[in-house]
């Protein structure tokens, strides 16, 4: 089980700065949600899961833009979280489309977690 904290909302447009000087470019437009995230189960676990999802004030769904995993912040979005610990500052990168307004974000310790419902600013 996990408890998320989300910390921060940021929307940089059409693109971001990757590794090693890339450019990462959206289809639309990147929204980052940053949370920390606290392994409060028994099992290590990771916050690398489509099933986080970020959901427009119209009820469209986004999954992690697969870009997340060619961003800086990479390893903390595929990191084991050992029980007890905290992941401070994770980054969940998502793909929308222009002028969608954000309206929540569903987040999941795992594909098979109910989740937990966190309206964003």
């Amino acid at each position: 089980n996990s408890e998320f904290v989300v910390t921060g909302v940021e929307h940089p447009g059409k693109t971001i700065a990757g590794k090693a000087g890339k450019t990462l470019t959206a289809r639309g437009e990147f929204v980052i949600v940053r949370v920390d995230i606290t392994n409060i189960g028994k099992e290590p676990q990771t916050p690398d899961c489509s099933c986080q999802l970020l959901i427009s004030d119209t009820a469209w769904e986004f999954e992690p833009s697969p870009s997340i995993l060619s961003t800086k912040e990479a390893l903390r979005f595929v990191q084991r979280i050992n029980p007890g610990e905290t992941a401070k500052d994770v980054v969940l990168l998502f793909d929308l489309a222009p002028g969608t307004t954000v309206g929540s974000i569903e987040l999941h310790d795992s594909q098979l977690s109910p989740g937990v419902m966190v309206n964003l600013p």
